[in-house]
């Protein structure tokens, strides 16, 4: 098993854990959901935290983690013979 698997039980955790890190902002503030698309798509990017809480980049970390994991496990399914489509885990 890959040591960067993440479950989905731990992307809501880290989603919750974002969401309460910067739900001021997001109350009082129009412009912080754009402003902070950019620099969670530049951290993606260029790995560049800028002025990220540590929410935001775990979060990100899991969810990088998670893809990666998702498409390693489906191509090795494509060379077993087995349906890409469907999680390993799922069989």
């Amino acid at each position: 098993m890959n040591n960067n698997m993440i479950k989905n039980e731990n992307i809501n955790l880290l989603a919750q854990d974002f969401f309460e890190a910067h739900v001021v902002e997001f109350s009082t503030e129009s412009q912080t959901l754009p402003q902070l698309y950019t620099k969670m798509y530049n951290f993606l990017l260029t790995g560049k935290q800028d002025d990220l809480k540590p929410e935001t980049i775990n979060l990100l970390k899991g969810l990088k983690n998670y893809i990666n994991y998702q498409m390693e496990t489906r191509i090795q399914c494509v060379g077993i013979g087995k349906d890409p489509l469907i999680s390993p885990t799922q069989t």
